[in-house]
């Protein structure tokens, strides 16, 4: 795989945002990892002997469970909705926070596409802030990624981050379009792929690694751009919006850029926070944004059934589902990694056709979230254990020949990664990510299948 080594610009970021963050892993350090994720390996021997019973065709049950609808919340979502589409005077921000795995991503999901905003002209932006490194400007590298079709890993990236920025300063002024086309190596550097010319694109022709402040004046320009470019494409006045999931670790770095595109794009705007907890907003978010709050709670009893339901083809009226209901406590993720657990342990058996419920016993399915999802990697067949891990050392997102890359460099064969991959990806470890709207937007060359990423951000938490 292609990258310089360097260090993404976070590096120098993190200095101005106060915090030695450490910086997300580039293919540069594939070899550096061979020795972390090797050592992680040797505690993975617990895992269950894929023959056994309750081994591998416990696992190809488990993938049979289809993602769960989105049903409820019909009052959020419309609120949600509104907020997305309506006319404003001012940009607009919305923080909707409630525990991690009650749903924030799929509300925001369905908000969109009842808003009409799902579209491949569309302006969505959407990325996340690393839980675990907290680095700088993680959620705008996500949404950089995702937009050139560049995941961690890429071979081609270099060449789709210049296809992007080619295509995206077509549409602009010609001093607008002059301007994105200069920050072509700052974009690079942010991504961790290229730095050579970041001097000259910065004005700072003696500094290989620019000052901090010219840096974060540089990101929040050239994310200003890509919007701007992204609305001009459009021309169809919609808002953009920009989503950052995890928004509790936001670093001050992404919080400034924001703030920068919401005082110059004004009601052109919409920005949706996830957060886990009730987060306090910056002041300069105060100033520049009419924002709003909304708290999600719960899945009622009917909704959380009904979500069961559909998962067992049963009806919702059904006692049997009772059981699992309160186990759940509303958690729409947790509803599902508990349906999950209860038949790769056995507790949950399928007859022809027709799921058997009967044996499930809640008194043997931890109660928090993670340990739930703990349980169930411990239970991995060792190879696809020793992925996982691999995985999470990667970070939240990776290109598919990535994880090979490191895969063999562990002494796993390729079909061996194949093998585990298919697993994890089945039983709801990883997720294949589709495509968002609008992105990639310049794709370049073949691609060897879409983006992997973590089913939810507990998961990487789990497997580091």
């Amino acid at each position: 795989p292609a990258g310089s080594g360097r260090a993404p610009l976070g590096a120098a970021g993190s200095q101005a945002a106060g915090a030695d963050a450490p910086m997300r892993l580039t293919l540069g350090i594939y070899v550096g990892l061979v020795g972390l994720a090797g050592a992680l390996y040797l505690g993975l021997s617990r895992a269950v002997d894929p023959t056994a019973a309750f081994g591998n065709d416990r696992w190809e049950l488990s993938a049979l469970l289809q993602r769960p609808p989105f049903l409820g919340r019909e009052a959020e979502l419309e609120r949600v909705a509104a907020l997305l589409r309506d006319d404003a005077s001012a940009a607009v921000l919305l923080l909707v926070h409630g525990p991690a795995g009650i749903g924030k991503a799929a509300l925001t999901r369905a908000a969109l596409a009842e808003a009409g905003l799902t579209d491949d002209a569309a302006t969505i932006l959407w990325g996340a802030a690393d839980l675990h490194e907290h680095t700088p400007y993680a959620p705008v590298v996500a949404m950089l990624r995702a937009l050139a079709g560049a995941p961690l890993g890429h071979p081609r990236a270099v060449e789709r981050v210049a296809r992007l920025v080619e295509v995206l300063a077509a549409p602009l002024p010609r001093d607008d379009a002059e301007a994105l086309s200069r920050l072509n190596p700052v974009l690079q550097r942010l991504l961790g792929i290229e730095d050579e010319g970041i001097g000259d694109a910065l004005g700072e022709r003696s500094a290989e690694d620019p000052s901090p402040r010219v840096l974060r004046s540089a990101v929040r320009r050239a994310l200003l751009l890509v919007v701007m470019a992204l609305r001009a494409r459009a021309s169809d006045g919609r808002p953009a919006v920009l989503v950052v999931s995890g928004a509790d670790v936001l670093d001050g770095a992404t919080r400034e850029a924001i703030a920068f595109v919401a005082v110059r794009l004004g009601a052109a705007l919409r920005v949706v926070l996830l957060s886990a907890t009730q987060l306090r907003l910056p002041a300069s978010f105060e100033t520049c944004f009419r924002s709003h709050r909304l708290e999600l709670r719960g899945l009622g009893p009917a909704d959380a059934k009904e979500i069961l339901a559909e998962l067992f083809d049963r009806t919702p009226d059904d006692d049997e589902l009772l059981a699992l209901v309160e186990k759940a406590r509303g958690s729409p993720l947790m509803l599902v990694q508990v349906a999950r657990l209860a038949i790769e342990t056995g507790m949950v058996n399928r007859t022809g056709e027709r799921w058997t419920l009967e044996g499930f016993l809640p008194q043997r399915v931890p109660a928090r979230i993670d340990r739930v999802l703990a349980a169930r990697a411990e239970r991995l067949p060792p190879a696809a254990r020793r992925l996982l891990a691999t995985c999470a050392q990667l970070g939240p997102g990776m290109a598919p020949s990535a994880v090979e890359f490191v895969g063999v460099r562990l002494g796993m064969s390729r079909d061996d990664v194949a093998r585990s991959l298919a697993v994890l990806v089945d039983a709801g470890f990883l997720g294949r990510q589709a495509e968002r709207p609008g992105a990639p937007l310049a794709p370049v060359g073949r691609d060897d299948g879409a983006p992997l990423s973590f089913e939810h951000p507990i998961l990487r938490e789990v497997a580091l």
